[in-house]
């Protein structure tokens, strides 16, 4: 009998003492794909999203030699993009054009993922390497 109430205690406290999850890590934000999205004047439907984000899940490699989908900082400049996303999550950049990209000059629209092909959203590159994000219709 003692041994067995010795073994329940060690195992209780061992129990009790394995460090919690971080819970960012399980909360990686992901947004339904809008019917649209306007980035300037030039507007990409659902279905050209879509099939930019199965296109993503194969790299392909652009004309100015960058691979895409390429690693997205989710920042421009000092200013955060999407702020409903931990800081510990990876973010992806895939080149959104009409037809959908695969390969060739990127552009400048990009569709943005997380590591898992899940939609964030949609940026537009401006002048001086900076990021916009795009106007999205529900």
């Amino acid at each position: 009998m003692l041994f067995f109430s010795s073994v329940l205690l060690c195992l209780v406290t061992s129990t009790l003492a394995l460090p919690a999850p971080a819970p960012e890590a399980h909360l990686v934000a992901r947004a339904k794909i809008p019917a649209s999205v306007t980035c300037e004047r030039t507007t990409f439907s659902v279905n050209e999203i879509k099939q930019t984000i199965a296109n993503a899940k194969i790299p392909r490699q652009a004309s100015n030699g960058k691979e895409y989908p390429d690693y997205f900082g989710n920042r421009s400049g000092s200013t955060t993009l999407f702020g409903n996303i931990p800081a510990s999550s990876n973010l992806y950049g895939q080149p959104l054009t009409n037809p959908a990209w695969t390969g060739g000059p990127p552009g400048k629209y990009r569709v943005i993922l997380n590591e898992k092909f899940n939609f964030v959203g949609v940026v537009v590159h401006t002048s001086h390497n900076l990021f916009k994000t795009c106007t999205i219709t529900p």
